[in-house]
């Protein structure tokens, strides 16, 4: 049986009562976007198929329950999900707590706590690499995302018409105003000139295929010049995550903007940009959209990465060898001797020779890393300096 679409998974909720009364109050909740539908409806009809019961048959028998029977069987939907992916358990407990909070019927137990790992912005050298790896969509994609801070749900929404009028015009600087559908609220932002020069190459190349672009054109479409979806994009993170050897992803992108757009721009504005609710704070302290626009050109050299030095092929392979080293999760030790090798390889063909380098100097054991204090006891048994690491340490060698 093949699985239902998200579409055909809100419209199943929708048969049912107790569904149609849960997703009703969400969507109209203003944190209740398309997203959160998708999700939530997504949620419920996995967990009714692992229980064998409708939505109304659950709350039908949460009415008699006296014994905690649906939380006990929340809690052993939540630990099969847990063996393939801890957060998952919490993706899924929420919405269903949701589901028999808003008939009338909560749940008396806790959400699960779990971790979750910070992800940090891009480097400046990393956008380098992946632009290099990526295609003429690609390339837009990226740079929209880090021109604009914008999300991943709402960056597939852009339609050409969005932009159409000031992109025409060749403005410097691009005004959109949309709706985050995270929080369900307007917003503007704006996107600069390394976008703006992606987004040309990118309309070029779909034009030359054939496609006619009007304003209701999605500005990022698939193969088939369709809207695309969120899940869609971050497949496409994933295929570049593989061409570079570190993982990227949208929100990788969007911290970037955030983090280095702050360095010239008011906290405030950043926020605001990336679609964030400001409650209060937006009425008293948002000024106006052209004295936004001049805040975001004067900060636009923060983001800018034409005017940041070309990384040569051969530190972009470094870099590329680096972060694929600190994915694989080398120790310390390692790390410090592929460093060292790497700043020795001056030329693409050394740093190709650098795995088995490596190996040989495992096998052999015939380098050590050591710090100062250890350096004379090492000499003494024939070992000969060979550097001082970046850390700090020091490279020792029994090799003749």
């Amino acid at each position: 049986m093949n699985e239902m679409t998200e579409k055909e998974r809100i419209e199943w909720c929708f048969k049912f009562e107790s569904g149609k009364r849960w997703l009703t109050a969400i969507s109209v909740d203003k944190s209740g976007s398309r997203h959160t539908q998708r999700e939530y409806a997504r949620a419920l009809k996995r967990f009714c198929d692992w229980i064998g019961k409708n939505p109304d048959q659950l709350i039908a028998e949460r009415k008699t329950d006296t014994k905690g029977y649906a939380e006990d069987k929340l809690r052993e939907f939540c630990s099969t999900l847990k063996t393939s992916r801890t957060t998952l358990a919490t993706k899924y407990h929420a919405p269903i707590k949701s589901f028999y909070a808003h008939n009338r019927m909560p749940l008396t137990l806790p959400t699960p706590k779990h971790t979750i790992k910070e992800r940090s912005p891009h480097t400046v050298e990393q956008i380098k690499i992946l632009m290099s790896l990526a295609d003429p969509r690609e390339r837009a994609i990226m740079m929209l995302l880090k021109d604009s801070g914008i999300s991943r749900e709402d960056i597939v929404l852009l339609k050409y018409g969005d932009i159409q009028n000031e992109f025409e015009t060749d403005k410097n600087v691009i005004h959109v105003r949309l709706v985050r559908q995270k929080e369900q609220i307007e917003y503007d932002t704006f996107i600069g000139k390394n976008a703006i020069e992606s987004l040309k190459a990118y309309l070029q190349y779909r034009k030359a295929k054939g496609e006619k672009i009007t304003k209701d054109s999605p500005i990022i479409a698939t193969v088939s010049d369709k809207a695309m979806k969120p899940e869609v994009l971050s497949t496409i993170f994933v295929r570049l995550s593989k061409k570079a050897g570190f993982l990227t992803s949208p929100h990788r992108f969007r911290k970037y903007f955030e983090s280095h757009m702050g360095l010239s721009a008011p906290s405030i504005l950043v926020k605001y940009w990336m679609g964030h609710s400001l409650g209060v704070e937006k009425s008293y302290f948002m000024p106006t959209l052209e004295k936004q626009r001049e805040a975001y050109t004067q900060a636009y050299k923060e983001i800018d990465i034409s005017e940041k030095p070309e990384i040569s092929e051969v530190e972009r392979r470094k870099q590329q060898m680096r972060d694929s080293a600190k994915l694989m999760g080398w120790n310390e030790q390692k790390l410090e001797m592929l460093e060292q090798l790497l700043i020795q390889a001056k030329s693409t063909e050394e740093i190709d020779k650098i795995p088995e380098r490596l190996k040989q100097l495992e096998s052999h054991d015939c380098q050590k890393i050591i710090s100062e204090s250890e350096l004379s006891q090492w000499l003494t048994q024939g070992y000969r300096f060979i550097a001082i690491l970046p850390s700090g340490k020091i490279l020792i060698s029994n090799e003749a």
